[in-house]
């Protein structure tokens, strides 16, 4: 699966090659998709995190953010957590889309949040790193 700067992203089929179903977000896609449970959860510079079924292409649910998603969802357990170019760290449930954490540490957080040792680090673009609590 991927995206691209039209803001399509695809289902591919991993015998074939081919298509097989694509969506259209509103903005570009740099983001790459990651794995939460049994959907692919990406986001989209139309400032919405994103979660597909990837056997139908059927959009589970989105998750409106106040920016563009610049960064890749990192995923832990159940939960996926996105930096976003708002200045928030944000937890959302991956089976709903539902908020569940956000944490604001200012300035604009285009990289992708690493899960690891039960921390997540995360660095802003101000040149400052931020480590919290995986819980």
């Amino acid at each position: 699966m991927s995206g691209d700067n039209g803001g399509l992203f695809y289902g591919i089929d991993a015998k074939t090659g081919r298509k097989r179903w694509q969506i259209q977000t509103g903005d570009k896609i740099v983001s790459s998709p990651n794995v939460c449970g049994r959907r692919v959860v990406f986001g989209s510079y139309d400032g919405k995190l994103y979660a597909v079924e990837p056997a139908t292409g059927k959009v589970a649910w989105t998750f409106k953010t106040k920016a563009q998603v610049h960064c890749s969802p990192c995923v832990v357990g159940e939960q996926v957590v996105i930096a976003g170019c708002d200045g928030y760290v944000r937890v959302v449930d991956g089976k709903n889309g539902k908020p569940i954490h956000a944490i604001r540490v200012g300035g604009n957080l285009g990289a992708s949040p690493a899960v690891g040792n039960g921390r997540l680090v995360i660095g802003c673009d101000s040149g400052l790193v931020f480590c919290f609590s995986a819980k």
